[in-house]
């Protein structure tokens, strides 16, 4: 999917996220990616050919960490370089729609 998008009545595109927001969500994507690569010979020994691809155990979580720090990151990425869309997108997040309301779960 395109970050442009074409506007009905005109022949012009219209940006639909920031910059800073493009690059914050790949940022992520990659760091979330590569927590679960380096988690997953931590949470079960069947993963434990993976050690000898980083390094080692004393690597791996090292790795672990580094890719914490790098996911949190794009927080302060929109903080800095976008910080109105941050805002905007923060209250989207926490604010409650009318069809949200009718949702039930069944435990």
């Amino acid at each position: 999917m395109s970050n442009h998008q074409k506007h009905p009545k005109a022949n012009e595109q219209i940006r639909r996220f920031p910059k800073a927001f493009v690059w914050a969500h790949a940022i992520n994507g990659i760091a979330f990616f590569a927590l679960y690569i380096t988690a997953l010979p931590m949470y079960t020994e069947f993963f434990d050919w993976l050690y000898p691809v980083f390094g080692g155990p004393a690597n791996a979580r090292l790795l672990h960490r580094i890719f914490a720090v790098v996911f949190i990151t794009p927080t302060f990425i929109l903080l800095l370089f976008s910080p109105k869309f941050l805002f905007l997108w923060t209250k989207e997040l926490i604010t409650w729609k009318s069809g949200i309301s009718s949702f039930s779960v069944i435990l």
